[in-house]
């Protein structure tokens, strides 16, 4: 499925992204399905709500909201998401598969080690640190 970003919703992105910067290195955002959108901060100082002129009928998920406004994107796709799927291959067994887990990555974290490639996108741990995990 495909929804059209109106120009209120880009305007009312950059906003947050004008407003939010100060106190965030990347600014993540989601769009939820349904016409009321909300974004709130991890500091959790900034809560915004919006409406669309249209509901979206899935999910999205945005992990740069800079980088995506920049990039000038009018259109989202539900077909282009990263999503886990399972291994249909072979190789695959159950000893291969290591399910990703949450706490894992915060005692990772808390550990000061790094996290490996096939949990998390180096991109997005070079963000995280310890000081980054809420207690």
């Amino acid at each position: 499925m495909k929804y059209d970003i109106d120009d209120k919703a880009r305007l009312v992105l950059k906003h947050i992204v004008y407003i939010a910067e100060r106190t965030a290195k990347q600014i993540q955002f989601c769009f939820t399905k349904g016409k009321k959108q909300y974004y709130i901060s991890p500091k959790r100082d900034i809560f915004l709500t919006f409406n669309l002129q249209s509901p979206i009928d899935f999910d999205y998920p945005i992990p740069d909201l800079n980088h995506f406004l920049s990039s000038n994107i009018k259109t989202i796709d539900s077909q282009k998401l990263i999503t886990n799927k399972p291994c249909k291959s072979k190789k695959c067994t159950s000893k291969h598969i290591e399910k990703i887990s949450g706490s894992k990555i915060r005692n990772l974290l808390r550990k000061n080690r790094q996290i490996p490639k096939y949990l998390m996108d180096p991109k997005i741990s070079k963000l995280l640190s310890k000081k980054s995990l809420i207690n």
